[in-house]
């Protein structure tokens, strides 16, 4: 029998990151990912940044995990995909998209974020997504780009 282990060469550990938050904004609990942030006091309207890294196969493209990332939302009603981009943070390139559909009551947006690190017999795909909706989709949409463009990844050398 073989024997499994976390972390190895199979399954490494996420890389530190750092990222500024808003000042209305908390980190709380992440729930199986990385790390999350929500706005304060926005009732269901609170918005979110959740950040997460996902083990793959060396070679996968950025641009399949992001579609994945996209997918959860395409059955929305009256969803819209904006076209794919790439952004420097920190000095690392970034995929991301922008996408929208309508709620009962509004508007609603996700910004999805995907860049790849090299990880020997793997890659990790980390993974940022901000999410809006509500009275203050403008501001909370605002303060989701301004915490992404702070994030830093720490990654050994």
């Amino acid at each position: 029998m073989a024997t499994l282990s976390h972390p190895g060469a199979l399954s490494p550990l996420p890389p530190a990151l750092r990222l500024t938050v808003a000042e209305d904004w908390d980190q709380v609990p992440a729930e199986g990912a990385i790390l999350r942030a929500e706005g304060r006091d926005r009732g269901p309207d609170t918005p979110s940044l959740v950040l997460d890294a996902l083990t793959q196969r060396p070679g996968t493209d950025p641009a399949v995990t992001l579609r994945t990332l996209v997918d959860a939302d395409r059955e929305r009603r009256g969803f819209q995909e904006d076209p794919a981009f790439t952004i420097d943070l920190a000095g690392r390139s970034w995929t991301a998209v922008n996408v929208t559909w309508e709620l009962t009551d509004g508007p609603a947006v996700a910004l999805h974020l995907v860049t790849v690190l090299d990880r020997g017999e793997v890659q990790q795909a980390v993974v940022a997504t901000g999410r809006a909706q509500g009275s203050r989709i403008e501001e909370d949409y605002a303060a989701i780009q301004d915490m992404a463009e702070s994030l830093v990844l720490e990654v050994d050398a």
